[in-house]
């Protein structure tokens, strides 16, 4: 898994959005043994302010 693509398409998500795509792909990171993406993705902060569109 590409955890840079992840990182910057989960903050363009409004904040409310963040938290449930940020698990998910930490769910399949783990689903797919990538244990470096699953630590990074996971260690995200949700933003307080929309970053995105």
């Amino acid at each position: 898994m590409d955890a840079d693509a992840v990182i910057f398409e989960v903050y363009a998500l409004r904040p409310a959005d963040f938290t449930g795509a940020r698990d998910a792909y930490v769910a399949r990171a783990r689903r797919e043994k990538d244990t470096a993406a699953a630590a990074t993705i996971g260690g995200l902060r949700r933003p307080t302010w929309p970053c995105g569109p």
